[in-house]
């Protein structure tokens, strides 16, 4: 081992310099990093919530027609905005909330699951009954 001297070693060992960060990492630039993620993320939220309002609008409609909604009572929960049907009712059905149908006639209908009438049945017939009615339509029974 050529040049083996306690001053080379010492070199060999003594670790390098940290570097400076680099020169456009100032405090004025990282203040304005932040307020360009605030503003993206404020503006992400507000989108968010647009879409989620207008679910929840389809969602109030469907409720006040006991879980069936024709097309025109879509666009009527979407205050008539097309463009918007598509994507709304997309997301509902992905959650499995609403299933899309086409009626006789070949028009559109939306089944809300969640909101239909509860159903009963008769316990003489058999036979299905609406919930608020009293008595059985098909034999009497109460």
């Amino acid at each position: 081992m050529q040049g083996f001297r306690p001053e080379a070693v010492a070199r060999a060992l003594k670790k390098p310099a940290p570097e400076p960060p680099p020169s456009w990492l100032t405090w004025e630039n990282g203040l304005k990093l932040v307020a360009l993620g605030t503003k993206v993320g404020s503006a992400y939220y507000r989108h968010q919530r647009y879409w989620s309002e207008r679910e929840e609008r389809v969602l109030a409609a469907a409720r006040a027609h006991h879980g069936w909604l024709t097309e025109a009572g879509l666009l009527e929960a979407l205050e008539y905005r097309h463009q918007e049907v598509d994507r709304v009712t997309a997301g509902l059905c992905e959650r499995g909330l609403c299933r899309r149908l086409v009626s006789r006639q070949g028009q559109p209908l939306y089944l809300f699951e969640a909101f239909l009438p509860a159903m009963r049945f008769c316990d003489y017939c058999d036979q299905e009954r609406a919930g608020g009615v009293a008595a059985c339509t098909c034999c009497g029974a109460p």
